[in-house]
């Protein structure tokens, strides 16, 4: 048995990529987005700016911050991340 995160993301047309990681639903976002970069696709959503950050309450649950925005976002938000202040 293997224990990890699995993320998947599918596209309207039936392609999709499964990204893992062992402890973070952060890092399998990232190996999705290399997948899906190395196929010269792009993907864009909150958790993959570099203003993007977990805290220690939001640590491995796929929720953090963006610099400047004082509310939570979810990793798979759209980009650019809108504030709702």
């Amino acid at each position: 048995m293997y224990a990890a995160i699995f993320l998947k993301v599918s596209m309207s047309d039936g392609r999709a990529w499964i990204g893992e990681d062992r402890w973070s639903p952060l890092a399998a976002l990232h190996d999705v987005a290399r997948q899906i970069e190395a196929e010269r696709g792009t993907m864009m959503c909150a958790g993959l700016d570099p203003r993007f950050y977990e805290s220690g309450l939001s640590s491995c649950t796929g929720y953090g911050y963006l610099d400047r925005h004082s509310e939570a976002c979810y990793m798979m938000d759209p980009f650019p991340f809108k504030s709702r202040l």
